[in-house]
């Protein structure tokens, strides 16, 4: 029986394509912005996950100067999550409606690689960050078996839903750790022949849920 729904965010719940705008607007804030520190910036994520395997702040700052050649505080947190959260999109109703009919089922929860204020605000812009109770991906990073099973709560990982974009680090690192998936493929993406696929959220519904019971 299906008791829990965890969800990923970025190309999930949220395009991740207002990012570039949120990233740019931050380094032009610092006076720091050039095309080769965009760039460098957007690796960071992936170069912090891979040395620690969570989002700390003073670890990843440390990371950010050293990448941009940079003396940048811990103010940088406080503009760079007010861009990131100004370029969110807005109420997404029929996602909204989505979320709030599986609310009332189910318990769900978050796991997406990064810091919670950000993602929490980025959510609360669209009205949904309210229907998710617990995060995880701050502390323990995704595909680490540690935060999958963390992210189960009082479950069985058997009784709970991976819900995410990345076929590797959502999709078959949750089956690996004994969860059932939903993979969000995106307009162009293809199906994966091992779990239901949906192109959107928008299509997730309590009979697609359901189904896994039957895998």
């Amino acid at each position: 029986m299906i008791k829990r729904l965890i969800f990923d965010i970025d190309d999930t719940l949220i395009p991740s394509d207002s990012y570039k705008v949120a990233i740019t607007k931050t380094l032009k804030y610092f006076g720091i912005y050039s095309e080769e520190n965009y760039k460098a910036f957007c690796d960071i994520g992936t170069i912090c996950e891979k040395m620690y395997n969570c989002y700390e702040k003073k670890k990843y700052l440390a990371l950010l100067n050293k990448s941009l050649s940079s003396s940048l505080d811990e103010s940088f947190f406080d503009v760079h999550f007010k861009n990131l959260e100004d370029t969110a999109p807005n109420d997404n109703e029929k996602i909204r409606h989505v979320i709030e009919k599986l609310h009332e089922k189910y318990e769900l929860v978050l796991l997406s690689n990064y810091f919670e204020s950000a993602q929490r605000r980025r959510l609360a812009r669209g009205h949904l960050s309210e229907y998710f109770e617990e995060y995880y991906g701050e502390v323990v990073t995704k595909p680490n078996r540690e935060v999958f099973i963390a992210a189960c709560g009082n479950h069985e990982p058997s009784e709970c839903v991976m819900i995410g974009d990345n076929p590797i680090t959502d999709i078959e690192a949750a089956i690996d750790c004994g969860l059932k998936a939903i993979f969000v493929k995106g307009k162009n993406g293809r199906d994966l022949d091992f779990c239901p696929t949906i192109s959107t959220v928008e299509e997730l519904t309590e009979k697609v849920i359901e189904s896994l019971n039957d895998r």
